[in-house]
């Protein structure tokens, strides 16, 4: 007798009443956990926020160069969500949390479509939610590594607690300005820059799509970081991503300017405060520009 997949013959009352029972506990659970859980404020978490890079910019405004003072990441200025284009808003909840403007921080239905997949022992997904995420890094938890039931709760909890007592574009702010994107790199205004030379407000579709491909395996190969966009964006024809890819992202991420613009001026500053995000001086960039270049004419 031959003996096949038995688990995909399991009645769907059966599933229905684990799939139940799942979330009753997973409720109950992070019902009792709420009062522990501590959160801060979005503003406090907003005003917290360090960038790992210091600017130092001319008499205008114009970056001329950066001094690091974090080793281990690279992170930029707090973005507003307002300020992110549209193409990456719109495809970030597409894609990471469909119903995440509807759910109270944790999502039923994707909890019953996780749990259906692990019962009938197909491929599945997690039912993370963004809020979920959210809760993780604001505990300073990595994303990708595997969590035990306990930190499971204490995700679901502490997404319910962020859900009611913040605003949802207040979620999708502190979530795309403390996720890390590739190596060092960490939130969206360092991957935009680093990799496509430009602000958030300014990404393309094609571009919004790599680094959302990006959230949940940030060190993939290329050739997969480019196979997934290619599925969020539904193309035909993945050649254009492809390309896109391997020119954007193999390469090192660049989010400096060359630094022979002011070769001695970077290293002379003292930074004494911890709030400092910018220096400015009495340059000006294009006179700078103009003196190097007739530099290197003579």
């Amino acid at each position: 007798m031959k003996i096949g997949k038995s688990h995909a013959k399991v009645p769907a009352r059966v599933i229905c009443g684990f799939v139940c029972t799942t979330f009753s506990i997973i409720a109950v659970a992070a019902g009792l956990a709420w009062a522990s859980i501590p959160l801060r404020s979005f503003d406090d978490v907003r005003k917290e926020h360090k960038p790992s890079d210091i600017w130092i910019v001319d008499r205008n405004g114009v970056p001329l160069e950066s001094v690091r003072r974090s080793k281990t990441n690279r992170s930029l200025a707090w973005v507003p969500w307002p300020e992110v284009s549209p193409a990456f808003q719109d495809l970030l909840v597409l894609v990471e949390d469909r119903r995440f403007y509807s759910h109270p921080g944790i999502d039923p239905l994707a909890i019953a479509h996780a749990t259906w997949q692990r019962v009938a022992g197909s491929s599945h997904r997690g039912a993370s939610t963004l809020t979920m995420q959210l809760a993780m890094l604001l505990r300073d938890e990595t994303l990708g590594s595997r969590r035990n039931i306990r930190q499971k709760l204490y995700q679901a909890a502490a997404a319910l607690k962020i859900n009611s007592l913040w605003t949802k574009e207040n979620v999708l702010e502190a979530y795309i300005n403390l996720v890390p994107f590739r190596g060092e790199l960490v939130g969206l205004r360092a991957a935009s820059l680093g990799y496509f030379g430009k602000n958030p407000a300014g990404l393309m579709r094609e571009e919004a799509a790599l680094l959302i491909a990006l959230l949940r395996s940030p060190n993939a190969p290329v050739e997969r970081v480019a196979a997934r966009a290619c599925t969020i964006l539904a193309l035909s024809d993945c050649e254009p991503i492809q390309i896109l890819a391997q020119q954007k992202l193999l390469k090192p991420y660049k989010l400096a300017r060359a630094r022979e613009l002011i070769p001695v001026v970077s290293n002379k500053f003292q930074i004494d405060s911890p709030d400092t995000t910018v220096i400015q001086t009495s340059l000006d960039f294009r006179i700078q520009l103009l003196a190097m270049n007739a530099l290197r004419e003579q």
